[in-house]
């Protein structure tokens, strides 16, 4: 309900956004005509602009608002909906005419879970268009170096036709001179002659180059793997500058993740120590295991050349992810060398960004499948010995962790309830209930602070009890991943248990934790309420039946004048008064 208001409300607050712009439109036609001409003249006139601008920021948060009000308008439908379903239920339990084990209840409650889980799916979608259109940039990224190689050795090919023709002139020049007067000649066109065959060989080791990086260019955009691609680099840099020690660093934690997924184990990536931390180095025969000549990131952010050596950086985010380090060049450095190594790891950087893009892709996209198949198997619950068996069954494998277990919680008498174990070897709980104190064991400790919490060596805490935090008995339990199961109006419904993960639990894990524990905690509100509801008809039909038995006749057939039928009739109405309040003080405060 509260939604319901709080979405009225952001309605009428668009509403009047609208009329605020509708207004100033109709204002703005007030002024005189202006010929909004394509002349250089006009387009300065500030007044126009400045209309124009505002004409244009107006009718963009027109179109933003118009989409909210129907993105709101379909919520306050789809609400609607809801609540007419729940009181077509509630009428339809009080009379007796709908069967507490029904589909449709039990659609209800779907329809809500299924509701939660299509608003993860749109922002995994958006997520994933998000990281599509990073590549789509990086693509694009890519075709403008070409580009620009191509105007490089455009420009290279000019310059060596103009050196050229210029050096054809001076030596017609050098032909005209008179062998007497060669001797006065011949050391000023040594000393003026001195640099141009250096300018030729550079030029000419340019024009060499270009193919050489367009090759290798060609590779990287070619391979699919993170190492292939710094593989790549490093042969176009061993082959442009001709240095005996390449290394490549990757320094960026997210990328140190990825980069060991190909491999069988860390232990097969080398590692070299920068200053107090250990960065992983590029693993191949074509890099080579040397020791970083500087102790911090910070000092080679802006490049680093001198004759014997180079360092180069590039940052796919913000901060530096990937550092090379050439060392032992056959001749010494110089600025071409350093701009053909630049663009060969803007190149790289951009291949690195889409691979990681593409498995973050493909990534999200497996996760999104194993989200819907675990949320439609534990969706089909419709009582709490279903539920805990399909936790116990799908949760595991889906966290990768040995158990996965759930303790109900009942905040009125604050006490802690489970299932006991089932005989049967299909089903592991029975619907017989246990029940422990609120502040038993590690569970407890997880209540009271209303969170999660990750507990190791969990056998060696003195608060553990055995019979309440290991409640899905796990072999020898470790480490244990707690989290309170919230619902409506942030009422603790369960404390969810999972035990041992090999490596421990990751952040994504308290992610996907936290939001597994919000479905949970509203799928036990619901069946709590089945189970409220359906304990008050059993409690309904006895007080009658009893009646009937006392009276000997049939239920049809009681009479008010009977003696002692009104006391019976008064005592389930309170009981039916006393859960319809209750049940709308809970719709109130959602």
């Amino acid at each position: 309900m509260r939604t319901l208001r709080n979405s009225f409300g952001n309605a009428t607050d668009l509403h009047k956004s609208l009329q605020g712009y509708e207004s100033l439109k109709s204002n703005l036609v007030e002024f005189p005509n202006i010929e909004f001409s394509k002349t250089r003249n006009n387009s300065l006139d500030p007044t126009v602009k400045s209309l124009k601008l505002k004409l244009t920021e107006m009718e963009t948060i027109v179109k933003i608002s118009r989409e909210r009000v129907r993105l709101l308008e379909k919520t306050v439908e789809d609400l609607s909906m809801q609540l007419e379903k729940l009181q077509n239920i509630n009428k339809t339990l009080l009379s007796e005419k709908l069967d507490l084990n029904s589909s449709e209840i039990h659609f209800f409650v779907q329809d809500l879970i299924v509701a939660d889980v299509k608003k993860q799916l749109e922002d995994a979608h958006g997520d994933i268009e998000k990281y599509r259109m990073d590549a789509e940039r990086m693509k694009k990224r890519y075709e403008s170096i070409v580009q620009e190689n191509k105007r490089i050795e455009g420009s290279i090919k000019r310059y060596r036709k103009i050196i050229s023709e210029i050096g054809f002139q001076k030596i017609q020049t050098i032909d005209t001179v008179t062998a007497d007067d060669a001797e006065s000649v011949l050391p000023s066109i040594k000393k003026s002659w001195g640099d141009p065959p250096k300018a030729r060989n550079t030029d000419k080791h340019r024009v060499k180059v270009l193919p050489i990086i367009e090759q290798h260019v060609k590779e990287m955009t070619e391979s699919t793997t993170i190492p292939l691609i710094l593989t790549k680099l490093c042969e176009a840099i061993r082959q442009i500058t001709s240095c005996q020690k390449i290394s490549i660093y990757i320094v960026s934690p997210s990328l140190q993740q990825v980069y060991v997924q190909y491999f069988q184990s860390i232990q097969h990536v080398q590692r070299v120590l920068l200053g107090n931390t250990w960065v992983q180095l590029h693993t191949d025969p074509s890099c080579d295991v040397v020791e970083p000549l500087f102790s911090k990131v910070e000092e080679i952010i802006t490049g680093v050349r001198t004759t014997e050596k180079l360092i180069q950086s590039v940052s796919l985010q913000k901060e530096p992810s990937i550092i090379i380090q050439c060392l032992n060049p056959s001749r010494p450095f110089d600025s071409n060398d350093e701009k053909f190594i630049s663009i060969l790891m803007s190149h790289m950087a951009a291949c690195v960004k889409i691979v990681v893009s593409l498995k973050k892709e493909k990534f999200l996209r497996e996760q999104l499948v194993d989200v819907v198949n675990v949320s439609a198997g534990i969706s089909r619950a419709r009582n709490h010995q279903s539920l805990a068996n399909s936790v116990d069954q799908l949760l595991p494998k889906f966290f990768e962790c040995e158990t996965a277990g759930v303790v109900f919680v009942d905040e009125e008498s604050q006490e802690f309830y489970t299932l006991a174990y089932s005989s049967s070897q299909d089903e592991k709980f029975s619907q017989d209930i246990i029940r422990f104190p609120i502040t038993m064991g590690l569970t407890g400790e997880t209540y009271k602070g209303r969170t999660y919490h990750i507990f190791e060596n969990v056998k060696k805490k003195h608060l553990y009890n055995p019979e309440i935090d290991n409640i899905a008995s796990a072999s020898d339990l470790n480490t244990c991943f707690m989290s309170c199961l919230n619902g409506p109006n942030n009422t603790i419904y369960g404390i969810m248990q999972l035990g041992n993960k090999s490596g421990g639990f990751s952040q994504r894990d308290i992610q996907l934790v936290t939001s597994f524990s919000t479905i949970l905690g509203y799928m036990i509100a619901g069946i709590n309420d089945i189970s409220e509801a359906m304990e008050l008809t059993i409690k309904m039909k006895q007080h009658l039946v009893n009646l009937s038995l006392g009276l000997g006749g049939d239920i049809n057939d009681l009479s008010p004048d009977s003696s002692g039928i009104m006391d019976q009739l008064e005592i389930i109405k309170s009981m039916v008064r006393t859960w319809s309040k209750s049940k709308k003080q809970k719709m109130q405060n959602l």
